[in-house]
């Protein structure tokens, strides 16, 4: 399982499967007819649809033996509405109810269900075949349990916002907020100044990662996530104020680290906010320490990542657009310096240009002694270096600046941030049949950006630091045979998971990395067949960190990588209308792989289409070859996981990789 997936779209199957599919529905309606007959419970309100190309699920007839795989015991369950629980009973003739639900049983016993979370926390199970029964308590844990205002001033545990350890620049806007009754008068206390909060009305939920949302009525779901309770009865409260010293007297609140500032009692920096409702009132202080920054002396630093690769420590600094989760859209080498404006809650604000910043963990950064010049540097030299396999882009700097490099159909840019050009001569090298031309532009100050336009699409590229350069490494196109496009190349095939990583798994018990480590063989072993040398990140259940995989390939100069694997869903997602296949990447030169492969496996297995997406995961980041990561099919879903337990699904999915790949490779 790696994460959220698309939007569903419908895919049309071949005829054939088509064909295959009523026959095996009205076989379905048949044996549950049938069944009603003598006595058998019906289905779940949404039973399993037929899947289109798959085989039927083999049959299984052992004793009762009834075990769940998801929820395990004592887990914290994400919802207190619905949600899937799965496992299995070991004879598919047998009978299963989830808390007085009956549940579908597939033939080889295993079952999903998607039921209300009961109450209590409490899954009861009971399971009848042939006058036997046998049953199973499975306990979880729920999140807090919804609350109501009753008409009196309240704020909802944890909704205060700001909280914890900040920097900010004089005068930047700060906003402040809280989750509180409806109809009531909020307002933040300063010192002297009273800000006023205002009511926000809610404006609907949104485009979601899935088709289906969760089902959501009073019944089934009586709270939001945060345990709000009735929405009606709550609104959030909303407000700004110009950036000033905020003190908190909790010292459970952390300080901030980027300001030499001790921490002293400000009795007057405290602040409150109050909320007022038909007589009732509500105070509560601001769990926040906010600082200021001297913009006249900001702080720098360097970034270190210092974690060995087993811990996934890759000697990069991550930066993303803002504070808090979210992409990597920006990846420095070990040693870049930093010039330092805010801090947030363990990550500090980043500068690169007067209008653009980003944001990396404190924890990779060393900060240096207090009036280090920010780190700006003038570019006198920037040379290509031309070899057999890439070509160098090399930039002389003073400094080590932060840079992001930017991909198009026939160019790769690098942009350095700080850096002021005064290149006279932009020297090519020798003639190169992959290199049309360079250029560099200075679109503000403190932005400088060199293209290197392509006479074909970028294959890959790396960064890294040279002495006093920074240098660029773009990769060259292998050599492709028309006839047999995989001859000669080197593909990387990573088997996701490993190791103790059994937390995704199907109702009878296959680990994901069980059935990723089948598929990744079997791919293996055909593109063995095909001529091309493949590089495995694992060929056991091995515990490898991802970083440990990618250096693998990039050690091994793969041509292509490819992260295979088969999905789940989070908690509170209805899993019938919601799972498919679906293939990520995350650099537009391998957006055309992603694309082929996911055609061939819908070709291959007919199941939904949930589309190809852009990700941000480990994997499929890798930046010196084309790279995808596949998720074919659902773990969770009783006839996806049988068919993966097979050498016939396994052998499958793997050729639909073959078949995706070397239609891909044929248009380059």
């Amino acid at each position: 399982m790696t994460g959220p997936v698309p939007s569903v779209i419908p895919f049309p199957s071949p005829s054939g499967a088509r064909t295959g599919a009523r026959g095996l529905a009205g076989l379905g309606l048949l044996v549950l007819a049938v069944l009603a007959a003598c006595g058998r419970p019906p289905g779940p309100v949404t039973p399993e649809p037929a899947a289109e190309g798959l085989p039927p699920v083999p049959v299984e007839s052992g004793p009762l033996d009834l075990r769940v795989s998801y929820p395990r015991d004592s887990m914290l369950v994400e919802t207190r509405g619905r949600n899937f629980i799965f496992g299995s009973i070991g004879n598919g003739d047998a009978r299963v109810w989830v808390n007085g639900e009956p549940v579908q049983v597939q033939p080889n016993g295993g079952f999903l269900a998607f039921v209300p979370v009961p109450g209590d926390g409490l899954y009861r199970l009971r399971a009848e075949l042939g006058g036997r029964t046998q049953t199973l308590d499975v306990p979880v844990r729920l999140p807090p349990a919804p609350s109501r205002p009753d008409g009196r001033a309240a704020i909802v545990p944890g909704s205060i916002h700001p909280t914890g350890a900040w920097v900010a620049q004089p005068g930047e806007r700060i906003e402040v907020g809280l989750t509180g009754a409806r109809g009531g008068e909020t307002w933040l206390e300063l010192g002297q100044e009273r800000i006023p909060l205002i009511p926000m009305p809610a404006t609907g939920d949104g485009v979601t990662a899935f088709e289906v949302r969760p089902r959501r009525d009073s019944e089934d779901d009586p709270g939001d996530a945060t345990g709000a309770g009735d929405e009606s009865a709550w609104i959030a409260y909303r407000g700004s104020f110009a950036a000033r010293r905020v003190v908190s007297r909790d010292p459970g609140v952390p300080w901030p680290t980027l300001t030499e500032e001790p921490r002293l009692d400000w009795p007057d920096a405290e602040a409150h906010v109050v909320l007022v409702a038909r007589g009732d009132t509500v105070r509560r202080a601001l769990p926040l320490n906010l600082l200021l920054a001297d913009p006249a002396r900001p702080r720098v630093g360097t970034g270190l990542d210092l974690d060995p690769p087993a811990r996934n420590g890759d000697g990069r600094i991550i930066g993303r657009p803002g504070p808090g989760a979210g992409p990597y859209h920006y990846v420095w080498a070990n040693g870049v310096e930093l010039e330092l404006t805010g801090e947030r809650n363990g990550a500090y604000r980043v500068r690169l240009t007067d209008d653009l910043s980003a944001w990396t963990p404190a924890s990779d950064v060393r900060l240096r002694v207090p009036g280090t010049p920010p780190p700006v540097s003038r570019v006198p030299v920037v040379r290509l270096d031309p070899q057999p396999g890439h070509v160098d882009v090399r930039v002389a700097l003073s400094r080590r600046l932060p840079y992001r490099v930017e991909e198009d159909e026939r160019s790769v840019t690098l942009v350095v941030y700080g850096a002021v050009s005064r290149v006279n001569f932009l020297q090519h090298g020798e003639v190169d049949p992959y290199v049309e031309r360079a250029e560099w532009s200075q679109p503000s100050d403190r932005e400088l950006r060199l293209e290197l336009r392509l006479t074909g699409p970028p294959w890959g590229y790396d960064t890294f630091w040279a002495k006093g350069d920074l240098v660029l490494r773009v990769r060259r196109p292998p050599a492709l045979d028309p006839v047999a496009p995989l001859r000669g190349l080197t593909i990387g095939v990573d088997p996701g998971h490993g190791g103790a990583d059994t937390l995704t798994m199907g109702p009878t018990g296959l680990t994901e990395a069980d059935a990723n480590l089948g598929i990744a063989l079997a791919l293996r072993d055909r593109l063995l067949d095909r001529g091309a040398e493949v590089v495995m990140s694992r060929t056991s259940n091995a515990s490898v960190s991802l970083v440990e995989r990618t250096r693998l390939a990039r050690r091994r100069d793969v041509d292509v990588w490819i992260s295979v694997h088969n999905n789940a869903l989070p908690d509170g997602v209805d899993p019938w209308p919601n799972h498919g296949t679906s293939v990520y990447y995350n650099h537009p030169r391998a957006a055309g792989l992603a694309r082929s492969v996911q055609r061939a496996l819908l070709e291959e297995l007919g199941l939904r289409d949930l589309g190809v997406g852009r990700a941000d995961l480990h994997q499929a980041r890798f930046t010196w070859a084309p790279a995808i990561l596949t998720e074919t099919m659902f773990m969770m879903i009783p006839r996806h996981e049988a068919f993966l337990k097979t050498e016939e699904g396994r052998r499958r999915i793997a050729e639909a990789h073959v078949r995706g790949l070397e239609a891909w490779l044929r248009q380059r």
